[in-house]
């Protein structure tokens, strides 16, 4: 069962019950193609690393040999990141802190690109069964404009990423 307030719960349909169940509890399985539209800017591309040591770690083994990139343990890079000054970890973190920011934005317009105006109100007031007509063509319509843009967004997106034609940031 759900942990939902019993009173807003009881007052659903069975069907409505079902379809509040879903949108709000189940774990859907995403595809590997949007994951990697919003980890790579480009298919087969550098990934869009969170952490400052990723950033490093990335930047550091794209200089190495592969046989130097073989041969340095993952302890061996952790320290000679940790040995690093403030002011070049501060670059690193700054980088970090963007890429997140950029992933972020990413996941949000395909959440929004998904958006229905039956799930878009019950995430954001749960009262769904108790509007008129006009009050869910309403809420339909603003979900749709939000819908139509993050669409054109997401479909940018895509096309960057299966054309190869990344603009680095």
């Amino acid at each position: 069962m759900v942990d939902r307030p019993l009173s807003l719960y009881c007052l659903l349909l069975p069907s409505q019950k079902m379809i509040h169940r879903l949108l709000t509890t189940a774990v859907r399985g995403l595809s590997a193609n949007y994951r990697d539209v919003i980890y790579y800017r480009v298919k087969g591309g550098e990934r869009l690393c969170r952490t400052p040591f990723a950033v490093f770690q990335e930047r550091e083994s794209g200089k190495l040999s592969p046989k130097a990139r073989a041969a340095m343990s993952p302890e061996a890079l952790r320290k000679q990141f940790e040995a690093l000054s403030g002011k070049k970890r501060a670059t690193y973190a700054a980088a970090a802190r963007k890429n997140r920011c950029e992933i972020d934005l990413r996941r949000k317009a395909f959440k929004q690109a998904s958006l229905s105006g039956f799930s878009h109100f019950i995430k954001t007031t749960r009262q769904w069964t108790d509007l008129g007509r006009r009050a869910k063509e309403k809420c339909c319509a603003e979900t749709e404009k939000i819908r139509q843009a993050a669409k054109v967004e997401r479909d940018k997106m895509v096309e960057m990423y299966y054309s190869g034609n990344a603009v680095k940031h």
